[in-house]
């Protein structure tokens, strides 16, 4: 048993000192209907409310951007708190209506993987059309049907 127990703790440190990791080169390549998304964004003032791995998805624009040569920038701050989705919409919407003259023309968010739990009420979640208080009209799509 002790020789065994030996055999696997020096088989993990062998491959501890000896793993590599190898660089993997991608190459992005965007096609028409990406170049014209982009070219719909460039000079947009757009807002994206998100949390971390919202980040993620700014990345991917930016390379594509880059890319590209279809300069794109997008404002962005965390909205709300995670694992509670209804308060980031409100956090969001509240956002919206603080300065409606400071030129936004589109705002989007995005709801993370942990703020969806076994116990989250999916039904809850807004979705459809509404309109804030100042008359923005806000397209929500999220969840399944109602029952």
């Amino acid at each position: 048993m002790k020789r065994i127990l030996w055999l696997a703790v020096l088989a993990s440190a062998l491959a501890c000192g000896t793993r590599t990791e190898t660089k993997t080169e991608v190459r992005i390549v965007a096609d028409e209907a990406v170049k014209k998304d982009l070219a719909a964004l460039r000079g947009a003032h757009v807002f994206f409310g998100h949390h971390s791995v919202g980040a993620n998805i700014l990345e991917g624009l930016a390379e594509l951007s880059k890319e590209t040569g279809i300069p794109v920038s997008i404002d962005e701050a965390p909205v709300g708190e995670n694992t509670k989705p209804l308060a980031k919409f409100e956090d969001f919407a509240k956002r919206g209506e603080a300065n409606p003259s400071d030129g936004t023309q589109v705002m989007a968010m995005k709801l993370c993987y942990v703020d969806f739990r076994p116990d989250t009420e999916l039904w809850g979640v807004p979705r459809g059309f509404v309109r804030t208080p100042t008359g923005h009209r806000v397209e929500i799509m999220s969840g399944p049907p109602p029952p």
